[in-house]
């Protein structure tokens, strides 16, 4: 369906307004931008099927060592899409968040002034079932990345104390995570040493950059 011609704006009106018109034609363009960008992709995927299939049957490459290369590949530019906010970040689960089966409970109130509420840095993924409840916020420009404040936290962290405003309508991730054995937060949790990096601005990355250069340190 084509939209009618956009009028001209009215005497007095502003003309950066946004109209149902402008909204439509906008629509008509994304959808025949995708249409094309997934031919595009269908080509590419029939391309490379063969490409796979020639080098398989040819004995060039085997099954599992092209399994193996493309898990690594996969995870590879995934890790770079999040980084740069290029792609949209959703998780599914079996079951409803509500109905979640409660982990073994963390002495979270004593700890939080050494832990600092580290886990709320993270990037966390929502469900369909969060973005339609319309409780959690997410952002704009990374769909559908629980939204942080400035300083990285949790937008739904409150300032001073770090508890969670929205407790009850928490995601999944936040209600399964177990810090105990994560070595981005504790040294060692029993005896409730943090890690000393946690204060870092680039925490998490530098926990991994550490954990990099000891496995496999420069000659």
């Amino acid at each position: 369906m084509t939209p009618p011609p956009k009028p001209p704006p009215a005497d007095g009106a502003d003309p950066t307004d946004i109209t149902a018109t402008d909204v439509m034609w906008g629509l008509i363009y994304t959808h025949d931008r995708a249409n094309s960008n997934t031919e595009e992709i269908e080509d590419a995927q029939a391309t490379l099927g063969a490409l796979v299939e020639l080098l398989v049957s040819r004995g060039v490459i085997t099954e599992d060592d092209l399994e193996a290369a493309r898990k690594v590949a996969g995870d590879r530019v995934r890790e770079r899409f999040v980084r740069r906010g290029m792609a949209v970040v959703r998780q599914e689960f079996d079951v409803s968040k509500y109905e979640w089966p409660p982990g073994e409970p963390i002495d979270c109130d004593a700890r939080i002034h050494l832990c600092k509420a580290a886990c709320c840095r993270f990037l966390v993924a929502l469900s369909t079932e969060d973005v339609k409840e319309g409780i959690l916020r997410w952002e704009t420009h990374q769909p559908y990345a629980l939204a942080k404040q400035a300083d990285g936290s949790c937008v739904h962290m409150e300032a001073g104390t770090c508890r969670c405003k929205v407790y009850e309508a928490r995601p999944v991730p936040c209600r399964a995570y177990d810090c105990r054995n994560d070595h981005r937060i504790w040294v060692d949790f029993e005896k409730r040493i943090p890690n000393p990096l946690i204060d870092d601005p680039d925490w998490p990355d530098n926990v991994d950059a550490v954990v990099r250069r000891e496995a496999d340190p420069a000659p």
